[in-house]
């Protein structure tokens, strides 16, 4: 299974510059939670923006500029990399992560089965937008109330 994961506030802001506007720990365990033991596909800014490669989980890396990571695979491709993916996550019997930045998202919905957004109650300032959502295309499959935000998982129609 395909799932784009993603934190973002009511205008769609996931980041400013390189950087996530707000501090969420709860947001960010139940990040580690649901992605680890599975395979995470990210952009080399997201990459380099975390500082290394995300433990407990297959790192795949797409980037047209770096060729090589010590501890992740890369690919030049999204199609490459998102292959790769689905093999690792197959023959190990997990899912595949989609998780930023924004390009990775955009191209990344298409091919999702599921979305599991974090909705971050407050309004913070950023430059960085998750993808128009087509919500027709999606159903509310389970909320949960946190205090900083809500928890959505949703399944394609």
């Amino acid at each position: 299974m395909i799932i784009t994961i993603a934190a973002m506030t009511d205008k769609r802001i996931i980041g400013n510059g390189p950087n996530i506007p707000w501090h969420i720990p709860e947001d960010f365990k139940l990040f580690k939670k649901l992605t680890s033991e599975h395979a995470v596909i990210m952009g080399s800014t997201t990459y380099k923006s975390i500082g290394k490669a995300l433990p407990n989980r297959e790192n795949f890396v797409l980037s047209s500029r770096i060729s090589e990571l010590p501890d992740a695979h890369v690919f030049s491709s999204f199609e490459a990399g998102l292959e790769a993916a689905k093999e690792w996550a197959n023959a190990n019997d997990k899912n595949v992560f989609i998780i930023g930045g924004a390009s990775i998202y955009s191209k990344g919905l298409e091919h999702s089965d599921k979305l599991f957004l974090s909705h971050v109650k407050e309004d913070y300032e950023g430059d960085i937008l998750f993808p128009e959502v087509q919500w027709n295309d999606w159903e509310i499959e389970e909320e949960n109330e946190y205090k900083d935000f809500v928890f959505r998982s949703y399944k394609r129609r």
